[in-house]
Parts: C-alpha cells; sequence; structure tokens
C-alpha cells in the first residue's frame, strides 16, 4: 500500500521575524519597510569595499586626483570658452574641462592620452606609470554607468552619445604601445633579478660571521634563556644595534628563502601568523645554542606559518575554499643544520628570542610585527613593520659585503629569495631531494590556471638559459647541459681514454711540482727540529726523489 503525503503545515514567515537561530550567519537583521533605495546603496557600498583590494582602489585613486587636477590646471591655462565651441577646436571647448569625469565625453580619449604622454615622456616616467594610469581610468570609466561605458569607444549614431571605454580607444593605445616601445629601446639599461642561489646565502652567512661572531649572540641568548637579568648590561650601543640587524636580516632572509615570499607579503607577518609549540621546539633549539647534534626526534620538532597577506590568497575565497584550500598557506619550518645559511627554524627563534628578552622584555602580542621597524639607534618601534626600502637596503649591505658578483644589469631585489627558493627546490638541489612540479606550484601557492608565464619565468627561463648558454665553450670540461637536465648524464658516464689521458697529465702535473719542491728544499730546513719528518741529507732526499720518480713513471704506463 503506498504512503500518503501528508498536507505540508509550514507556514511562510518574512525574512525580518526569521529565528535568529536561522538567520545566515553574519547576516544583518532588516526591517519590514527596507527599500530598493537602501538596498541600492548596500550595493554601491559592497561593491566600494569588496571589489577590488583596498590598495589597489587607493593607487587607482591617486592616480585619478592627480589627473583631474592636472587637466583643470592645462584648461585653465589653454583658454577654454565658456560655451560649447563649433569651430572643430577641442581646446576651446567648455566640455573639454571634463574630459576626465565619471561620465566620459568625446574629448575623454584625446585627454587620457595627452595625460599619460605628460607623465611618460615630458616628465620621462616608465612603463608602470603608464600602465598604472591606464587601469585606473579604465576601472573608473567601467563604473560609471553599467554596461555603458565598457568594451570599444564609439560613437552610437541610434542614441546619439558616446559609448564604450575610453580608455580602450586606438589613441590611447597607441600611446600605450609608444611607452611600450620608449621604455625597451636602444640605450635603456636591462635590469634583471638576479636569483639568491644557497651558494649566496651561504657567503652572505660568512660575511655576517665577520661581521659580528656567532658565538657572540648565541652566547646572549643563552644567557637569557637561563634567567640572567645581567646579560645585556655590558653591550654597547653599537654591540646592541650590530646583533640587532644581524639576526633579524637572518631571519628575514632565511625565511624568505625558505617560503618564496614576496617583500610586502612577509614585513606584515604578525606574531598571530605563527604556531610555536614551545615544548617541541625547545629542545632542538638549545641544541643548537650549545653547538650539539640533533637527535631524529629534535629533527622533527617544527613551528607552522601562516602567510595571511599571500598573493593569490582572496583568489582562492573568491573560487570557494576547499578543505584543502584551508591548509594552502600554512606551512611547517622544520631544522636545517646542514644548510646553516637558510636555516629558518634555528633563526626565527633567535630572533623572537632577542626580540622578546632584549626589545620588548615580555611576549610578543598577537597583532605584533614579527619584523617590525628598526631606527638607527637600534630602537624598535612596535607598532610598525619595516619598510620595503629597508629591507633591499640590507640585501644591497649583504650582497656588497659578501663579495657577491653581478652582470651588467644584474641586481639583488625583494623578489630574488622567491626566485633562488624556487629554483634551488625544482632543479639545483641535490639529486633525489628535487621537488615536483607539482609541489613547487603549491609551496609558491600559484594558482592551478595562472598565467604559464609566471613559472616559466621562475623556473624554465633559468633552466632554458643553463641549456643554451655556450659562454664555458673553450672550457676542457664541457657540461653538455643539453644532454639531460642540469648534465647530470655527466655523473654516470662512463669515462673513456682521452678522460684517463687528462686525469694522468694532472697527477704527473702534481707529482712533479712536489718532486721540484723536494729537490729544492734547503739543507738548513731538512735539519730544524720541527720538521725532522723531512729527509735530511742530500743522498736521502734523492732516494726519495727517485722513488716520486719511481711512481710517476707507474702512473704515467
Amino acid at each position: 500500500m503506498g504512503r500518503i503525503k501528508k498536507t505540508s503545515n509550514k507556514v511562510l514567515v518574512h525574512p525580518s521575524e526569521a529565528s535568529p537561530k536561522k538567520r545566515r550567519k553574519g547576516a544583518q537583521p532588516t526591517a519590514g519597510d527596507t527599500t530598493l533605495l537602501v538596498i541600492d546603496k548596500i550595493k554601491e557600498r559592497a561593491k566600494q569595499q569588496h571589489k577590488h583590494a583596498s590598495s589597489t582602489r587607493k593607487n587607482y585613486n591617486s592616480y585619478i586626483d592627480r589627473g583631474q587636477k592636472w587637466l583643470k590646471v592645462h584648461a585653465s591655462a589653454t583658454g577654454c570658452r565658456d560655451k560649447e565651441s563649433h569651430n572643430g577646436d577641442a581646446y576651446e571647448d567648455l566640455t573639454f574641462r571634463d574630459a576626465l569625469k565619471e561620465i566620459p565625453n568625446q574629448h575623454s580619449d584625446k585627454v587620457l592620452a595627452l595625460f599619460i604622454s605628460y607623465k611618460c615622456f615630458h616628465e620621462n616616467n616608465g612603463q608602470s606609470t603608464c600602465d598604472g594610469i591606464h587601469a585606473a581610468f579604465k576601472q573608473y570609466w567601467e563604473e560609471a554607468a553599467g554596461d555603458t561605458y565598457r568594451g570599444k569607444w564609439h560613437f552610437n549614431e541610434t542614441r546619439k552619445r558616446w559609448e564604450g571605454n575610453p580608455a580602450c580607444s586606438a589613441e590611447v593605445q597607441d600611446v600605450i604601445k609608444s611607452v611600450r616601445h620608449k621604455t625597451n629601446s636602444e640605450g635603456t639599461d636591462r635590469t634583471h633579478s638576479v636569483a639568491m642561489s644557497k651558494g649566496f646565502m651561504d657567503r652572505i652567512l660568512m660575511w655576517v660571521r665577520k661581521c659580528c661572531p656567532s658565538e657572540t649572540y648565541m652566547a646572549l641568548v643563552r644567557m637569557l634563556l637561563e634567567g640572567d637579568k645581567t646579560a645585556t648590561d655590558n653591550l654597547t650601543l653599537e654591540l646592541h644595534t650590530s646583533i640587532t640587524h644581524i639576526v633579524m636580516y637572518q631571519a628575514f632572509s632565511t625565511t624568505a628563502c625558505n617560503l618564496w615570499t614576496r617583500c610586502f607579503e612577509l614585513i606584515k607577518l604578525k606574531r598571530k601568523d605563527l604556531t610555536i609549540d614551545l615544548s617541541e621546539v625547545n629542545t632542538a633549539f638549545r641544541k643548537y645554542l650549545y653547538n650539539e647534534t640533533l637527535s631524529i626526534k629534535d629533527s622533527h620538532a617544527h613551528f607552522k606559518v601562516f602567510l595571511s597577506n599571500r598573493k593569490g590568497w582572496q583568489w582562492k575565497v573568491d573560487k570557494g575554499l576547499k578543505e584543502a584550500d584551508l591548509h594552502s598557506n600554512w606551512y611547517k619550518i622544520y631544522p636545517q643544520p646542514d644548510m646553516p645559511g637558510c636555516d629558518c627554524f634555528f633563526w626565527m627563534l633567535l630572533w623572537l628570542a632577542l626580540l622578546e628578552r632584549v626589545h620588548y622584555n615580555g611576549e610578543l602580542k598577537p597583532d605584533d610585527f614579527v619584523f617590525p621597524a628598526i631606527g638607527s639607534n637600534g630602537i624598535v618601534h612596535r607598532g610598525e613593520h619595516i619598510s620595503h626600502d629597508a629591507v633591499q637596503a640590507w640585501i644591497d649591505e649583504a650582497t656588497t659585503g659578501a663579495g657577491i658578483p653581478r652582470g651588467a644589469g644584474d641586481s639583488f631585489t625583494t623578489h630574488t629569495y622567491r626566485c633562488g627558493g624556487a629554483q634551488w627546490h625544482w632543479m639545483f638541489a641535490p639529486v633525489g631531494e628535487r621537488w615536483t612540479l607539482a609541489r613547487v606550484r603549491w609551496w609558491g601557492s600559484w594558482a592551478e590556471n595562472e598565467n604559464h608565464d609566471t613559472l616559466i619565468r621562475y623556473l624554465l627561463d633559468e633552466l632554458s638559459t643553463y641549456k643554451n648558454d655556450h659562454s664555458d665553450a673553450l672550457c676542457p670540461t664541457q657540461n653538455e647541459a643539453d644532454g639531460s637536465l642540469l648534465g647530470e648524464h655527466q655523473l654516470v658516464k662512463p669515462a673513456c681514454s682521452e678522460d684517463l689521458q687528462l686525469m694522468q697529465q694532472f697527477i704527473t702535473a702534481d707529482v712533479q711540482k712536489w718532486t721540484t719542491q723536494l729537490y729544492s728544499c734547503p739543507p738548513a730546513i731538512a735539519a730544524a727540529p720541527t720538521l725532522q719528518y723531512l729527509p735530511s741529507s742530500q743522498s736521502t732526499r734523492k732516494k726519495v726523489g727517485h722513488k716520486l720518480h719511481t711512481a710517476r713513471v707507474y702512473i704515467a704506463t
């Protein structure tokens, strides 16, 4: 017997009368007399708040404000009439003054082209200024009146009005192309951001240890952890400032190298973004301080870093977070004692210990910046994060002090750690430790549908340059980089007769050098008490020389 569906007894309830428990989280209760006008205002306010990032909108508004002020000054100087002109002279037309306002007119494309030309050709600004002005006014007019000012700029004969976006007009595009050609023309300096390799990081660490021996700051932290309140009494201002700058730089650079961060992502890192279980990491950290070997258990100690300012995070939120995405910006940092120049685990914990016990005399608050601004006297400004220029100055000082060479147009920028970290793990790490492209994409937080040129620029371009580089064509030992990934086939290639003959020549040359040095050794040196192991007589030296000669002949055959 079939089941009979009961009649529903549900009563429709107005949203304003719905139970608070059933109301969506974060929703505001609405009154029964909410009008469409109020909802329209909510819509516009939400667009202003969420469509673009606050920093992007702030930059766009700055470009628009400067453009409107520029037009007002130049239109007054030109002498625009108070009435609309019909003689074809745009500069004397009253509407020319309003060309950069929210609602564009027939002169808007011409005025925008003039403004870009003034900034980039007259003031000699670069491509970024051109792109910023264009993007700002394009977005400004797109949001003016629905779909009216979007697309190709043209005059609608039917409606007798201008439609489309003046920023998309042919005249503006021609100016943009001219600026691009000017930027890339001959005579301009070619700039290239050099990747911060592991070798460079090791050289910088050696330079750091020359400037301030490691025992200086490690002994200071040991005393602080043991509760010695007099640990900082003997610190001079110079030593205090030096330790602060060096340890903070090492913590910043190793973190950037391990997490492949851009500058703006890391300078805003806060204490609440770090999840550190002291009971787990303290044992390993103390072994670092006392130069002890880490156990297997210690090597698995770690802390977590959340990059809340990671580029692309907003895109993932817009797409719709999945369970896996919730962990995409979390990174676990483990000890790397075999890579001291890149050991973020040690340097981050060391910096936090100094920051809390030397500068703040207490634990960091959740909203405290991990890398705060520091004055020239070594005083920390707690509520302000370090600036982009200060980080760049650090990089310049460290690379110059370490004697790292640079080619023409090469420079180490704040992007250098992201490039270096990605390239190291993908193709320069030891065999068996290299990461797959999928892991590289995840760790660098590159979106699955992101432009492939981005990954190519970080990884494949460097590999292609390595394979197609023939600058070592005169080298006696050829790498043959195009035969395998980074020429790895050379490591397992069997030695040929030419290789053995070359090795024999080098060994023979070394033996000959040793024989010559032995024959030229003065008797006085041979008789010295500290050199009694040398032959003490001419005949004995000749016997040794004969034996070396016999060994050389044996090797040659």
